[in-house]
Formats: C-alpha cells, structure tokens, sequence
C-alpha cells in the first residue's frame, strides 16, 4: 500500500491510506466517478465501439506499464 501511495498517473486509481479493521486489511481509494469499462458499455447499449473501446484498453495497459514500472503486478 505503501508504494501503490507513490505512484501519481492519470490511469491508476490513488490509494489514499490503508489499515486493518480487526483481521480484515483494507485500502482508502480514490474515488473514480463514471464508473467502470461495464459501466461505460451498459451506456453504450451493451457495447463499446471500436474507437472507445481501444481507448480504455490503451489506457488500462498505460496505468499497467506504470504499476509494473514500479516493479508491481496487477
């Protein structure tokens, strides 16, 4: 969680801070409004067109490189 923190791209959510509650650890996370690539299909009528839909896969994988960058995996 401590690393994740660090890490400031457009295309990774930010974590804000973490703990435990009892047993359970957990992550404070950025919230992202709009919802995600379902979400964007459901709008869509069930689908995302080609152009929209390279665009949220290019940037899934731009946040990914910036993870693994770190030396992190997803």
């Amino acid at each position: 969680a401590k690393v994740l923190a660090t890490i400031a791209h457009p295309h990774v959510v930010t974590v804000h801070g973490s703990g435990r509650h009892g047993q359970q650890p957990f992550l404070v996370l950025e919230v992202i409004p709009g919802g995600d690539a379902s979400k964007l299909a459901q709008a869509g009528g069930g689908s995302l067109d080609e152009l929209r839909a390279r665009t949220v896969i290019a940037d899934a994988c731009d946040g990914l490189a910036a993870l693994h960058a770190r030396r992190l995996l997803h």
